[in-house]
């Protein structure tokens, strides 16, 4: 849900990535990577592994909303959906295991 804004160029959300000041094309980087982590989510295989990665980029959110946009109160909504994508990690954490090449000695 919070992809198609992105992607349909909603004014908030073409203002905010003004504001961040990496160019628009940013905004539908940031809209597919949300995209592929709510599909990846619906895929038990994949649940685990997109979870990580909607944690890395809420992290990246929370830092964007705090430093970049000095709006400290709005990172939230980043920290509920980390924590939310860390319980899906952790639950599905032998999902994760099975995307980890096994080390040779």
């Amino acid at each position: 849900a919070s992809a198609a804004p992105k992607f349909w160029g909603d004014p908030y959300a073409v203002q905010i990535f003004t504001e961040i000041g990496t160019g628009q094309w940013f905004r539908y980087l940031v809209g597919a990577i949300e995209l592929a982590g709510g599909i990846g989510l619906m895929v038990p295989r994949l649940a685990g592994p997109a979870a990580v990665g909607l944690m890395g980029l809420m992290i990246g959110a929370g830092y964007t909303q705090a430093v970049v946009l000095g709006a400290p109160a709005m990172v939230v909504t980043p920290v509920i959906i980390f924590v939310l994508a860390a319980v899906i990690a952790w639950g599905r954490r032998e999902s994760i295991a099975a995307w980890i090449p096994e080390r040779r000695r």
